[in-house]
């Protein structure tokens, strides 16, 4: 998959995670920064900070902010690994699906067990339906 971003593209997707954001309650986030890497970078950040050497298609990390009370993250997206496992249909939405991912994993979700993994991935789902609902 080939992701090309363009103007209309980057409003679209700075509504969305304004969206996920103010749904989520995510005021004590002061930065999250989205970034689109390739398959080696991916690979390299896994294996340096998560002791995985391998690709994945996303990477979310929470940083500790120089502010007080207050919140960072990042999120690296790969692209070229993105897969639609839930009939998403749409590049678009599969980048959202992702994102409102990264988005649950700063707040502290995780899917270390098949119950919080299906949990969390309806979580997703609702999040993206309900936003395409209010478009």
């Amino acid at each position: 998959m080939e992701f090309i971003i363009n103007g209309n593209d980057c409003q679209k997707l700075h509504a969305y995670t304004e969206y996920l954001s103010k749904k989520l309650e995510m005021e004590s986030f002061c930065e999250i920064s989205i970034s689109f890497v390739n398959e080696q970078e991916i690979q390299d950040l896994n294996r340096d900070y998560r002791s995985q050497d391998k690709v994945t298609d996303i990477l979310t990390f929470t940083i500790e902010s120089p502010m007080e009370n207050m919140d960072m993250g990042d999120i690296y997206l790969c692209p070229s690994l993105f897969v639609d496992d839930f009939s998403l249909n749409s590049d678009e939405k599969i980048l959202y699906f992702l994102l409102a991912h990264g988005f649950l994993h700063l707040l502290g979700w995780t899917h270390d067990e098949p119950e919080t993994f299906d949990k969390m991935m309806a979580y997703q789902k609702e999040l993206l339906n309900e936003y395409y609902r209010s478009l």
